[in-house]
């Protein structure tokens, strides 16, 4: 049997061990309760040994029932603590990170690294290669920042550089299978915005392991992602909607490092037939990554409350979302339909695909056609042959669309189904024109 002040710091351990676990008691529920009935079990524990301790009395004496009780009552909690143990030794062995590289082989590959010893790096095994190129970038860095610059160095390493940044991409397009990181508050891939770089960032990664590793790091700072397998043969598919979407970097994690690279390295270049919203996209991720974590922090958690619970700062990101809407040009497509007019006479028509909900009519606008193609996969939507027409219009089209027609619009379907009343059209036009203004003021400032 434990003693008192022993279960006290047991108690006082796992409630810290609890604090920093962060998001992942949303990710993993159960684990919290474990966690919440051990603690729950650590007290019962301290109450019935005190019981137990100070009824020191015979055995048919004056408290032995209320002994033997509380003697019962260890002997049950126990046997569940032990349970309760048992699962929470499981859940710290499936969130301890996979070791990949170790020490002494990160040495033996930064010193490889230093003597540029090519053709020894090229023959590795793919993730040593990969952190070859990581060590080869921090020598090169190091030589940038001296005082004395050593051109010859350099020259040498920046080389070096592009030799194993094309070595990395290569074997990164050669994989079977990738695994990347996607947000449960798009159900797109997550966005990495570092805007002071101009990076919009994509998160992948070669083994699923790593993967799970980067999920649950991210997790207990409240910061949510899924894991997406893309297989090799689906990666065209899943390129072409990368730069629409904003991204021009990934990081390649491998649970030992986080190497850039252009996105371009590995999907090459993507041409599109139809206007492209990226900007829009990236302050559209950007928002409601921001906004999940804003209503999912606690405020138990101080540190992380403060820096994520940040109301004004959720009210920019929006402004800055609402300024790319004002900004983007928009798909719209319709069908023509042959219809008689007042005197009877068959003319033609143009007619905008609608959804209906709760009674109230919408148009579909979408941000490009790409995401019309999801929509008609979607709803079987199938004109004759050249009966479509597609219209490209800015903000202030689809805004007179609604007000000719009467009618609010959805904006993607299939993928944002954002519905844009009358009001969030305002908001929208505000926001533009209040941007408009700064923008004026600092040009006749400069």
């Amino acid at each position: 049997m434990q003693d008192i002040k022993e279960l006290e710091g047991l108690e006082k351990e796992l409630k810290k061990e609890l604090r920093e676990l962060g998001g992942l008691v949303e990710v993993f529920p159960e684990m919290k309760q474990v966690y919440e009935e051990q603690i729950k079990l650590f007290k019962e524990l301290q109450k019935q040994i005190q019981t137990a301790e100070q009824t020191k009395v015979g055995l048919f004496g004056k408290g032995s029932k209320q002994k033997k009780e509380a003697e019962a009552a260890i002997e049950e909690a126990e046997k569940r603590m032990e349970e309760l143990s048992e699962k929470i030794r499981e859940y710290r062995e499936m969130l301890t990170p996979v070791p990949t590289i170790s020490v002494e082989r990160k040495k033996e590959l930064s010193e490889l690294a230093t003597a540029g010893r090519l053709k020894e790096i090229e023959a590795l095994e793919y993730e040593e290669l990969a952190y070859c190129l990581v060590a080869t970038l921090g020598i090169l860095e190091q030589i940038q920042k001296a005082e004395k610059k050593d051109e010859i160095s350099q020259k040498r390493f920046s080389d070096q550089v592009q030799k194993l940044q094309m070595k990395v991409a290569e074997g990164l397009r050669s994989k079977e299978t990738v695994y990347v990181a996607f947000s449960p508050a798009t159900r797109c891939p997550y966005l990495d915005l570092r805007e002071q770089q101009n990076q919009s960032c994509l998160w992948v990664f070669t083994k699923e392991e790593y993967a799970k590793n980067c999920k649950f790091h991210f997790a207990k700072e409240y910061i949510f992602m899924d894991v997406v397998e893309v297989k090799k043969e689906a990666l065209q598919e899943f390129a072409k909607n990368l730069p629409r979407w904003g991204f021009n970097f990934l990081i390649l994690n491998n649970g030992v490092h986080n190497l850039m690279l252009k996105l371009e390295a590995w999907i090459g270049t993507v041409n599109y037939s139809c206007p492209i919203n990226p900007k829009l996209y990236t302050r559209r991720f950007d928002f409601f990554q921001a906004l999940l974590s804003f209503n999912k922090v606690p405020q138990t958690n101080h540190t992380l409350y403060e820096k994520y619970h940040n109301p004004m700062l959720i009210k920019a990101k929006e402004s800055v979302m609402l300024y790319e809407m004002s900004q983007a040009q928009y798909s719209v497509v319709m069908k023509t339909v042959v219809q008689k007019d007042a005197t009877g006479k068959e003319v033609e028509m143009t007619e905008i695909p609608t959804s209906i909900k709760d009674e109230q009519r919408f148009l579909l606008i979408f941000t490009d056609m790409l995401e019309f193609t999801i929509w008609q996969k979607v709803s079987g939507f199938q004109p004759e042959a050249g009966k479509t027409i597609a219209k490209t219009l800015n903000f202030d089209g689809i805004c007179t669309l609604a007000k000719e027609t009467g009618a609010d619009f959805v904006l993607d379907a299939a993928g944002w189904q954002l519905q844009i009343n009358e009001t969030h059209r305002n908001a929208v036009n505000q926001v533009a024109q209040q941007i408009a203004e700064l923008k004026k003021k600092e040009e006749k400032k400069s």
